[in-house]
């Protein structure tokens, strides 16, 4: 045990979980060169992302290299924009995904045939496919969260934002936490409560979080809004 073990600086951490921790850091100290090339030329960057995602191998300046390619995502979206329409060509492609990215999903899993007339680049293929799963979703939410914040519940939600990121960082830790207690008592993963685990466990990360962050805004305001993204918690205002 020892820092470079515990901050992953020469590798994966002591917390395999919180390895998203360091590479989020990485990309952090790393956005202003993101968002200038993301300006002059979003295409090109994120499909060097994407290559970046596909064919350089964990741990290699990234060790998850998941996490730049979604960020540099994120901060595409921010930049240029989600199209508002509902009707147009880009959320028709991304409903076209939600029926064909599962459907080829559960082809590949429920016909064994058609993995084996493919080999080894089967793994490949449901690779990209889970990946595409990810965009799909993600950018289900993204549209999802820009037509509630237009609206009276949107309002309500927004609460919430100023803690987002600090519950995105402490979400493992909260959910290992529960999960240690959960387990002995309701059983594992496949277990018949599992699902009501899976529903609650993101609810209680944030109600966990949002007192946590609260006390750490007291003590030290000024590196907590540095971790938040130059945000300061509503309480500390007040």
């Amino acid at each position: 045990f020892s820092l470079i073990g515990l901050v992953a600086l020469a590798g994966w951490p002591v917390v395999t979980p919180l390895s998203f921790l360091r590479d989020i850091l990485l990309c952090g100290l790393l956005s202003p060169v993101m968002v200038a090339v993301l300006r002059r030329a979003p295409l090109p960057a994120l499909l060097a992302a994407l290559c970046w995602y596909f064919l350089v191998p964990e741990g290699v300046v990234f060790l998850r290299p998941v996490i730049p390619l979604f960020f540099m995502v994120g901060l595409a979206l921010a930049i240029h924009g989600l199209p508002r329409r509902p009707g147009s060509g880009f959320w028709w492609a991304v409903l076209a995904g939600w029926v064909l990215v599962p459907a080829a999903i559960v082809a590949l899993r429920l016909r064994p045939e058609m993995g084996h007339e493919m080999g080894q680049e089967v793994e490949q293929v449901l690779h990209a496919l889970r990946l595409a799963a990810r965009v799909v979703g993600a950018l289900s939410v993204l549209w999802l969260a820009q037509l509630l914040a237009r609206r009276p519940l949107g309002r309500i939600l927004a609460r919430a934002e100023p803690y987002i990121v600090l519950f995105f960082c402490a979400h493992t830790l909260a959910f290992s936490l529960f999960w240690m207690l959960w387990e002995p008592a309701f059983g594992g993963y496949y277990g018949p409560a599992y699902p009501l685990f899976f529903a609650t466990a993101p609810v209680l990360a944030l109600l966990l979080t949002i007192p946590a962050a609260t006390i750490a805004g007291r003590i030290a305001p000024g590196p907590l809004a540095l971790l938040n993204g130059g945000r300061r918690l509503r309480m500390e205002e007040g």
